[in-house]
């Protein structure tokens, strides 16, 4: 995008927005408004110093009679939340929908789909930058080979929802006998639960209640991807630095 004086038309561009019913708890990537994404502001405002005329546009039933009249569509609405609220389909296609108007849309679904998974992480697990003991777990019988301790994630999702740090009450480590407890605390809000192997597969695979027993949060993760277990770096609560890479050039 050139510069603002030498540009033969202003862009108009949406940066597409949604807010999860069930306020701050459905809102876990927001900030204390409840709102607005962290990264939101600085999006707009790059974007109108490039020489756009951007608006934020709220993601509801009336959308896609609002966002015709944009040339591009910037998307931060979070999927794991349009998934909860059961609208990521009807989402979709309607950004596909102005796409085949003629709309620009980032990232399009279809991208989203291929790499917004964190089955992404498992897929790069043998490159130089990725971590061979990722491994993405499909199906329930297959998270009974997990080992512990671990980091195991459900597949979308963001502000450490369906995020669970597991091991084995008894501090061992490797896999665990299906009968075995487990200690597990997940990240959104560390709270922690105590469950057999058996039943923490069970809450993955088709929520609480049932075969799951008891669970303070909702599971069933497995119903729209894998579970990705990766190992537990303990030192990570001490902080974390992170880099913004273009090949191998830090950019941020």
């Amino acid at each position: 995008m050139t510069a603002e004086s030498e540009m033969p038309w202003t862009p108009r561009v949406a940066v597409v927005e949604f807010v999860a019913p069930g306020g701050a708890a459905g809102n876990a990537d927001k900030m204390r408004d409840g709102e607005t994404r962290f990264d939101t502001i600085p999006i707009v405002q790059g974007l109108r110093n490039a020489g756009a005329a951007v608006d934020r546009v709220r993601y509801d039933a009336s959308f896609l009679e609002v966002a015709r009249v944009y040339d591009a569509l910037v998307l931060r609405a979070n999927p794991g939340q349009l998934q909860a609220a059961g609208a990521l389909e009807r989402f979709d296609a309607d950004v596909e929908e102005l796409g085949r108007r003629g709309a620009l849309v980032w990232p399009s679904p279809a991208a989203r789909r291929c790499l917004g998974s964190k089955e992404a992480l498992a897929r790069i697990a043998h490159l130089p930058f990725g971590d061979a003991a990722t491994v993405a777990y499909h199906t329930a019988e297959e998270m009974s080979g997990a080992a512990f301790p671990g980091v195991f994630k459900q597949a979308r999702g963001s502000g450490g929802q369906g995020v669970w740090i597991a091991m084995r009450a008894s501090g061992r480590e490797g896999p665990a006998d299906p009968d075995e407890v487990l200690v597990l605390r997940e990240a959104a809000d560390n709270h922690v639960e105590t469950h057999t192997a058996r039943e923490f597969a069970a809450f993955c695979a088709d929520g609480a209640g049932g075969a799951a027993g008891a669970w303070a949060s909702p599971g069933g993760y497995l119903r729209s991807g894998p579970v990705v277990r990766m190992d537990y770096l303990p030192r990570a609560r001490e902080g974390e630095l992170r880099f913004v890479m273009v090949g191998s050039a830090v950019c941020n």
